[in-house]
């Protein structure tokens, strides 16, 4: 597997590839990962990888956290990359949004149990208060979000901030597209819910 490794550590090596001619599609570039092709790997890699990092980094909030599920996720795909069927005609990132999300999940889930989670410090930057009152409102707003039960935060997180289509982000749930929208109603309305009820403890 060292070699695998090297390829998640040298992305950067692969940006002369943009440069070809031909752009290989994610599912054919995955059917060629099937066969053992190890270049069509570093490909996925190099095409994908800041995005993923960026939806894993939104779930744990933490940078190097995310960095290793991200590194978990092609790894499992590298080692078992039959688990994504082209014969289901889902497309790779779809796929593999759901490996990201659920590694995610279960990390979370995990370091639930062994320490309560606490509201995130707001870093406090010296004579410059729109900065500070930026970073509260955002602390605010995440802190609203992860209050929500787990299955409208991942709807929330796919739809808003991922740019997926409700049908994409059904797909990677695992759910039906009217189930998927449903979750996104009643977070909005709890959201909203809160916003007001945050309106009103400021007033008082």
């Amino acid at each position: 597997m060292g070699s695998v490794a090297v390829l998640l550590c040298t992305q950067s090596n692969m940006d002369t590839m943009a440069t070809e001619p031909f752009l290989p599609s994610d599912e054919l570039l995955a059917a060629q990962v099937q066969q053992g092709d190890q270049r069509s790997f570093a490909t996925l890699v190099n095409r994908h990888g800041n995005r993923f990092f960026g939806l894993a980094n939104r779930f744990l909030n933490d940078p190097q956290e995310a960095q290793d599920m991200v590194q978990t996720a092609f790894l499992k795909f590298w080692q078992n990359p039959w688990h994504w069927d082209a014969n289901r005609q889902t497309r790779f990132t779809t796929w593999f949004y759901r490996v990201v999300v659920n590694l995610c999940l279960d990390f979370k889930k995990k370091k639930r149990e062994q320490h309560p989670e606490t509201m995130p410090d707001v870093v406090v930057l010296p004579n410059a208060d729109i900065q500070i009152d930026e970073t509260k409102r955002q602390t605010r707003v995440r802190h609203q979000i992860n209050s929500l039960p787990q299955n409208q935060q991942t709807a929330l997180e796919l739809c808003f901030y991922q740019g997926l289509s409700n049908e994409e982000a059904a797909q990677v749930m695992g759910i039906h597209l009217k189930a998927l929208q449903s979750l996104l109603v009643r977070a909005k309305q709890r959201l909203r819910k809160l916003n007001e009820l945050d309106v009103l403890v400021k007033k008082s």
